[in-house]
């Protein structure tokens, strides 16, 4: 087991410096000077002050060191030991430095199925907790190599911003009758959004971030459902199929995968695959219409049909004089539209904003945007906003 874990660690290590990060820092100057061996005997000491200055050393290990916590944690005979090379490496977890942030997660990962009891629940625990951490570093990762990605906390204070400025434009306003059926009160779905557009530039090793993510929202996604009354718990165990999808990928049309990693994407992620063509009209789409045409349920804030004024509840008819039956017909459609060109959209609606009935059909004029477009405005009204409350454990 001791010999698993120190070949994943140092594989680890050098992944870690293959994805582009430093390795040296600033804050690991006085790391040549700690004796290791010394410092985990300190941990075991009777004298309180010896131990805590123990700990104190052990926040300042460098990247070698750090990847060898493990190795200790599985085999040194004290526990008092193992649990202090445990909690060092959760330090490091939620520390500065993204370099020792990943060969800490690593280490971590590899103690979950470690043969010490209190090792092995101590180092799951950990992981569990700070999920929203470890969700950072991989998108950021991937941010780094191309990728588009809308967390799911920028979009809940973009969507904070969003109805602060509707409610500052009597225009734009709804009546407060009307609040619910159109904005409604149910909290946005905690799914992290990732866009692969062309200006993707990462390889395989950067594109397996990906595979790390749904583990990682899966705990809040089942969380969100059972609290916003999504589903109802399983008793007998097993996946909640009601949950929300902890991530979905939107291939855009002309991204830069080659054929192989388009298809290992769609190998690992299966249903949360959307593939889109370069604009987005940002709605999502209800079924069961009577009549012809695509029944909006929701605009997306930002969106080039929010920013045109199309509403929940709408029945698309057309584009651009191309009719449209379903929501397949309307994402087909879409994508003989380049960013910036302005369409007509042809719309029933049912009822306006100050809650009279609407006879007839409209037709309202949309400058599409891109999806880079929508995930700037997303991040850049997030910046705008409160700042989320912090959870208790992160």
């Amino acid at each position: 087991m001791r010999h698993r874990i120190l070949s994943l660690i140092t594989i680890t290590v050098l992944t870690v410096v293959q994805l582009g990060y430093p390795v040296a820092g600033d804050d690991q100057v006085s790391a040549n000077d700690i004796d290791l061996n010394k410092v985990l005997l300190e941990l075991n000491s009777p004298d309180f002050a010896t131990r805590r200055t123990a700990r104190k050393k052990l926040r300042k290990l460098d990247s070698n060191q750090i990847a060898l916590l493990a190795g200790h944690a599985e085999t040194n005979p004290a526990a008092e030991t193992a649990i202090g090379c445990v909690r060092a490496l959760e330090q490091h977890l939620v520390g500065d430095n993204p370099t020792l942030a990943w060969i800490a997660w690593e280490a971590l990962e590899t103690l979950r199925s470690s043969d010490r009891h209190l090792v092995r629940e101590d180092a799951t625990w950990i992981l569990s907790s700070h999920w929203k951490i470890r969700t950072k570093l991989a998108t950021d990762e991937l941010q780094k190599h191309g990728a588009s990605i809308v967390l799911p906390d920028a979009a809940e204070v973009a969507r904070i911003v969003h109805a602060g400025r509707r409610a500052e434009n009597p225009r734009a306003a709804l009546d407060p009758r009307q609040q619910g059926m159109f904005i409604g009160l149910r909290p946005v779905t905690p799914t992290v959004q990732v866009f692969l557009t062309d200006s993707w530039r990462g390889d395989q090793t950067a594109l397996s971030m990906l595979e790390r993510i749904p583990g990682l929202q899966t705990q809040n996604a089942q969380a969100f459902a059972a609290n916003a009354g999504i589903g109802r718990p399983r008793w007998f165990g097993g996946r909640n199929k009601n949950a929300p999808a902890p991530v979905v990928i939107f291939l855009i049309s002309g991204h830069s995968l080659n054929r192989e990693a388009e298809e290992w994407i769609k190998r690992a992620f299966g249903r949360r695959i959307q593939e889109r063509g370069e604009v987005m009209l940002g709605i999502t789409a209800q079924g069961g219409i009577a009549g012809p045409g695509c029944r909006i349920e929701s605009v997306v804030p930002f969106g080039s049909g929010d920013a045109a004024g199309l509403m929940a509840y709408d029945v698309i008819t057309s584009v651009a004089n191309q009719k449209i039956t379903s929501f397949p017909d309307l994402v087909e459609e879409l994508r003989n539209f380049s960013a910036s060109d302005n369409v007509d959209v042809e719309v029933r609606r049912i009822v306006n904003r100050d809650g009279r009935p609407v006879a007839g059909s409209l037709s309202i004029p949309v400058r599409l945007r891109s999806w880079k477009e929508y995930v700037e405005a997303i991040n850049k009204a997030a910046t705008e906003g409160p700042s989320p409350v912090p959870a208790a454990v992160q």
